[in-house]
């Protein structure tokens, strides 16, 4: 992968329905679908994903600065 300190260049190529992530100039994942995930994964680094409590964000109308202000969906 890149080296320390210098951040890869990540090229996606599109061709009908088939796709492929290169970094830095070498095919790392083909698919015929990339999510932000897939790239993230590919550059090591880690995604999380969450879901809010959407009545909150509608009173609050934004996100808050800090992650542990998020108020976290109830799960049933």
């Amino acid at each position: 992968m890149a080296e320390k300190n210098k951040m890869p260049k990540v090229v996606i190529v599109e061709g009908d329905d088939w796709k492929g992530l290169y970094v830095d100039g070498k095919l790392e994942y083909e698919d015929h679908n990339i999510t932000p995930k897939k790239v993230l994964d590919v550059l090591g680094i880690e995604l999380g994903i969450m879901e809010c409590d959407l009545n909150w964000l509608f009173e609050r109308g934004d996100m808050p600065k800090n992650l542990s202000e998020v108020k976290v969906k109830r799960r049933r």
